[in-house]
């Protein structure tokens, strides 16, 4: 048993060091179903297959066509006639064999006549060509079950893709150029202690040079502090005048020339950073009153009672766990080491406060305290300013009422925005599916059809008209069809976002993605 662990680790050593254990976790406790093997939609599972998703299941009731097996990597000649799904489940579990799939020869509608909740028992559903009226049906079953939908739909050179989530809670949302969490303008009795028995003008040159710059900022945080009777330089001028003072602080030699200390210069450098006050977040504090804290109870997630303990905490404290983190500096191993251990054992200390303050509310609630742990409530406190919460519309809702999108569509057509204008033609091709059962481009008059069919949602919708002739031609004479260099594309790019909500790791995109391969650009919108 211990050798499969090993085998794993290797196996999966790079993403290991990207989303780590909890998040890999995670991933192999998932399963994910997908409606319909299309090209996009197999291209999408095999991004998950390979780096160790837990189990899928494929819903598809077609069989293999000449045109599968001409666009599809995972469907070929030799399938043709056969199950759609036992095909692409066997060829892509070939792929891990850590990975279970399965194959379901099940219409979505039939699905869902057959009962109701059928997908309520997904990770995250991912649909791919399927008519509106099957889409809106599936929309509102995982609406009512907080599954995770994404809709996507590649037609020659563009493609959409659609985000539907009710709730999806962000733990560890890794924003780049996070602020560092120093706590220079409150430091802890520890971290005082230590502070205090560096003496900066007692050091000889070479421990002078490698005085970690969170002591040197210190150091002249406190000159400040006797000379000015501020806690910290607030404004443009001050900070101009405290790196002033900073700079005076390097040592020179019997000529008068400064020495070369990069200490001193990461303190430079850092000083705009970390000369701050600590304060919670604007987008914390949203979540501190968000109103699911209003309706707490033993079914309520991890994650709200944990923001339930962080908000006791940081009424206590005025501030949120210290994060623990230490980055890399110019310092002797020694001191480095000890400042790193400092930190580490405060941010230990908040965090088993939280921890405890989550144990006494799942108490009140009649909640097993057992359902969360040290070690998740420790990642909760380390990424607790940067917590998000992600609600989107509905697909359901969009379709039902679009007299909603018009501001958001009539902007970006105003703007002669091309992927609003994809946006639109795609929605379109959806509808005249509905209406005569293939994707435009099948026959002779399906372009003027199409053009009548545009000018007809813009009038509904209350949107001015498009006027990118170009792109309508493109998609019509797609014919719906796939090819494969775009759903290579896009279907890695969805698998990326499916990992995000699987493992509450980095944002995901809300809530409508449109690609262009002409354009070769992509581009969100939250309508």
């Amino acid at each position: 048993m211990a050798q499969v662990g090993v085998d794993k680790s290797q196996k999966y050593d790079r993403q290991l060091r990207l989303w780590g254990d909890h998040g890999q976790k995670a991933l192999e406790s998932s399963h994910v179903c997908l409606v319909n093997a299309s090209s996009v939609g197999t291209e999408v599972l095999k991004s998950l297959v390979l780096p160790g998703l837990g189990k899928f299941s494929i819903v598809d009731e077609n069989r293999v066509s000449g045109a599968d097996a001409g666009c599809n990597f995972f469907l070929p000649a030799s399938e043709i006639g056969k199950s759609r799904a036992e095909v692409a489940c066997k060829y892509l579990c070939e792929m891990n064999e850590d990975v279970e799939g399965s194959a379901v020869e099940l219409s979505t509608e039939n699905l869902l006549a057959k009962d109701v909740d059928y997908f309520k028992q997904f990770s995250c559903v991912i649909a791919t060509h399927l008519p509106e009226r099957d889409l809106v049906r599936l929309s509102e079953a995982c609406w009512r079950s907080n599954v995770p939908l994404l809709i996507v739909q590649c037609c020659g050179f563009v493609a959409y893709v659609r985000l539907q989530v009710a709730e999806h809670c962000v733990v560890e949302a890794r924003p780049d150029n996070a602020p560092e969490d120093l706590r220079l303008d409150r430091p802890f009795p520890a971290l005082t202690e230590f502070l205090h028995t560096q003496n900066l003008s007692t050091m000889d040159r070479k421990t002078h040079s490698h005085t970690p710059y969170v002591v040197l900022l210190h150091k002249f945080l406190e000159q400040w502090k006797e000379e000015h009777g501020t806690s910290m330089p607030s404004n443009y001028k001050e900070k101009t005048e405290f790196k002033k003072m900073l700079r005076k602080g390097i040592q020179v030699d019997e000529n008068g020339v400064p020495a070369d200390e990069e200490n001193f210069d990461e303190a430079l450098a850092k000083a705009n950073g970390c000369l701050k006050l600590t304060s919670v977040p604007s987008d914390v504090l949203a979540i501190l009153h968000d109103p699911c804290m209003e309706n707490l109870s033993a079914s309520s997630s991890n994650f709200w009672v944990l923001v339930n303990a962080l908000g006791v905490f940081a009424a206590e404290e005025g501030c949120l766990p210290l994060r623990g983190s230490l980055p890399d500096m110019t310092a002797d191993s020694e001191r480095y080491i000890t400042i790193q251990t400092i930190y580490r054992q405060k941010a230990a200390e908040d965090a088993d406060r939280v921890w405890r303050h989550a144990q006494s509310i799942c108490r009140e609630l009649k909640k097993d305290p057992s359902s969360i742990s040290q070690e998740e409530t420790k990642v909760f406190c380390k990424n607790a300013a940067f917590l998000r919460v992600l609600r989107s519309r509905s697909f359901a809702e969009e379709v039902q009422k679009p007299s909603m999108l018009s501001a958001d569509i009539d902007d970006g057509l105003g703007r002669e925005d091309p992927h609003m204008n994809i946006y639109l033609f795609i929605r379109a091709a959806f509808r005249f599916y509905e209406q005569h059962g293939h994707y435009p481009g099948g026959e002779e008059d399906d372009l003027l059809l199409f053009k009548e069919l545009v000018t007809t949602m813009t009038t509904e919708w209350n949107v001015s008209a498009p006027s990118c002739e170009a792109t309508m031609t493109s998609l019509v004479a797609s014919k719906g069809s796939e090819l494969p260099s775009v759903t290579g594309f896009v279907g890695a790019l969805v698998s990326q976002e499916v990992i995000k909500l699987l493992t509450c790791q980095f944002m995901p995109f809300n809530n409508t993605l449109i690609y262009s391969a002409k354009l070769a650009s992509t581009a969100t919108f939250q309508l």
